[in-house]
């Protein structure tokens, strides 16, 4: 042991043999190998010597028991090195990237800022809702039954646990293989909101942001091209891409430009079917109850 002090204290804990560390079996056996062949600076505790040493006789004998020790391989008790799936991804057979690639990109610092978060709240404090992406729940009767009936094929068995864990693990599993990558849309010009939009300077932001995040997943569809100027690598946005934007985001953004809460929307677009169906053009608040299911207080809230 290396120290810049004279001498210092050390404190070993006198655990029952039931929780004590195969760790301190191979720090102690270490350390009497050492103390035996050159000699050692710190003495452990007679007593944890008598608990974790054999008696051996020789030097040969203390290294072939320290090295069948060693090649047990139980010296951490069944944990693992958090960094270990991280390391993997460059490292053995099955590494994601080569070590050029890793030597490439190991000194670029760089920071990716999400944050989810689910609530019941029917209204969300302004300055956050104008930041994120608001995404609500479908609570359709088409939705219920959809989830209805998976709970019944849980139930019955019928549902391919194995499979499913497959088919998210696949999911990560290529979202790994994505490498860092520059995306020009050429068409950002002629991409217009609508004026009733909800902070449109930040939406316009996220609307342009997503359009590249749909691009940035397909880089392996794309052929890479390269500035004239600076030589940087980059993809082009299509118009599917835009398409595909247009299809997900638009409920997100109408649901941003709403003067009502979400609930309240749906409350009322369900209100609106009931009386094209009847062809009525009037209602009682009991008839509305009944037909939506509705508890009174929550009806009279959505009606304020």
């Amino acid at each position: 042991m290396d120290t810049i002090h004279d001498s210092i204290d050390l404190y070993w804990p006198v655990d029952s043999e039931v929780f004590s560390l195969k760790g301190d079996k191979r720090l102690l056996k270490l350390n009497e190998i050492i103390s035996t062949m050159w000699g050692s600076n710190f003495k452990p505790p007679n007593e944890l010597k008598h608990r974790h040493f054999a008696n051996v006789e020789s030097i040969e004998n203390i290294i072939e028991e320290f090295e069948n020790y060693v090649a047990e391989d139980s010296s951490w008790e069944g944990l693992h090195d958090s960094f270990k799936p991280i390391m993997d991804l460059k490292e053995g057979t099955n590494g994601l990237i080569s070590e050029n690639e890793y030597n490439q990109y190991k000194g670029i610092k760089n920071s990716v800022k999400t944050k989810a978060g689910c609530t019941t709240q029917e209204s969300i404090y302004e300055d956050n809702s104008n930041r994120s992406f608001l995404l609500y729940i479908d609570e359709s009767t088409e939705q219920d039954q959809k989830i209805m009936d998976y709970q019944r094929l849980i139930s019955a068995g019928k549902v391919n646990e194995e499979q499913e864990y497959k088919a998210k693990e696949l999911l990560k599993n290529v979202q790994r293989l994505l490498k860092p990558i520059k995306v020009v849309n050429p068409f950002a010009e002629y991409l217009q909101l609508p004026k009733s939009v909800f902070k449109p300077r930040r939406t316009n932001s996220h609307y342009l942001k997503f359009i590249e995040a749909i691009t940035f997943y397909k880089q392996y569809q794309r052929e890479k091209q390269y500035d004239k100027d600076t030589g940087e690598e980059f993809i082009e946005t299509t118009i599917e891409d835009i398409q595909e934007a247009n299809e997900l985001i638009i409920e997100v953004l109408l649901r941003k430009s709403d003067t009502i809460n979400g609930a309240t929307r749906n409350y009322l677009e369900s209100l609106k079917k009931y009386l094209i169906t009847e062809n009525e053009t009037t209602f009682t608040a009991l008839e509305i109850r009944r037909k939506l299911k509705v508890k009174k207080t929550t009806q009279w809230r959505y009606h304020q």
